[in-house]
């Protein structure tokens, strides 16, 4: 009898069926319990070349390493070549009605639908001149509602400020500025600000959200400034290697998503290369794209598969087969 039950189980796992994507294994509609968004605009996923045939590393990034690469139309009811901050703000609040406008953040955003599902979220802002969360707040006093905007910018004269090595009691719906960015240049790193705010929201919650939106590699891009968007995409790849590491996996999804990608034309192998790794020669820059990658690890992150306007990454964020009735019913339909 042992022997039958031995044979049964050897039966049944021989037949047992293990799930993969991209040749990764996967577990399919398991809800994350961590969500950490990166939105980087102007990133092309062909620009990940800086990082990975640099003469410091040439090796394979984390991005390499993620369950799915989607990409996303980037336009509007307005314009088909959206500006940056329009595009982000339609990835946050799942709507193509962006006019740059105080009327533009009486939409619901993606946290307000996750605090109904017991999330707390933060946000963690660089770089951004024109649509910020600060202009969303005086808009509309309850844009904010439960969560916290740490920017990297210059204060306004009534603002409070943070450090990442000081200790703070923040409350929710307000806007907080970083001490060492009062000046011409931030002190303190992207990278530490982030350790810094995550540790912040998981004093809060279990259930946490955090929104990382970064201008710099974009504003260094348009300046024509290589080695500061090697420098800003480098920041950027760290941040997704961590939260998406092995041991994180199971219960971190983790999305990065561009937009307003900036083409850029490479130059050849040898000296051409060598040429625009140390000063930033033999590049050429075109006009922006109409379409953006879209960067994703973690549970839910088949979502993130596929080609779809950027106005649905709020749905995918809450999308699962079992309750695909009740999102449907948040968004009216």
């Amino acid at each position: 009898m042992k022997a039958l039950y031995i044979v049964l189980l050897f039966l049944l796992a021989s037949c047992a069926k293990i799930d993969t994507i991209g040749m990764k294994k996967h577990s399919f509609s398991k809800a994350p319990s961590k969500i950490v968004w990166i939105q980087i605009p102007g990133l092309d996923e062909e620009q990940i070349a800086m990082l990975r045939f640099s003469a410091l590393n040439n090796a394979p990034t984390s991005f390499e390493s993620a369950i799915c690469l989607g990409k996303s139309w980037n336009y509007n009811f307005f314009d088909l070549r959206t500006n940056p901050e329009s595009g982000l703000l339609a990835q946050l609040q799942g709507t193509k009605n962006i006019k740059g406008q105080c009327e533009d953040y009486n939409q619901k955003p993606v946290w307000r639908y996750l605090e109904e599902k017991g999330f707390v979220t933060g946000i963690l802002e660089r770089g951004a001149k024109n649509l910020t969360f600060e202009e969303g707040l005086k808009c509309n006093q309850d844009y904010l509602s439960k969560s916290i905007v740490w920017s990297m910018s210059k204060a306004p004269s009534s603002g409070e400020l943070f450090h990442f090595q000081e200790k703070n009691e923040f409350e929710e719906g307000k806007v907080y500025y970083d001490k060492t960015c009062q000046n011409s240049e931030c002190f303190s790193g992207l990278p530490k600000n982030v350790e810094y705010i995550w540790k912040e929201l998981n004093k809060r919650q279990n259930q946490t959200m955090l929104i990382i939106r970064d201008f710099s590699y974009y504003n260094a891009l348009k300046a024509k400034d290589i080695k500061k968007a090697r420098m800003a995409l480098l920041d950027i790849e760290k941040i997704y290697s961590t939260f998406s590491s092995q041991d994180l996996r199971r219960e971190f999804l983790v999305v990065l998503s561009s937009t307003a990608a900036r083409r850029i034309e490479f130059p050849k192998a040898g000296k051409e290369w060598f040429d625009f790794e140390k000063k930033g020669r033999n590049i050429s820059y075109k006009k922006s794209a109409l379409m953006s990658p879209v960067i994703a690890s973690g549970p839910l992150s088949e979502n993130f598969c596929g080609i779809y306007e950027e106005s649905s990454l709020l749905e995918r964020f809450l999308w699962t087969p079992q309750e695909n009735k009740l999102i449907f019913e948040y968004f009216g339909f």
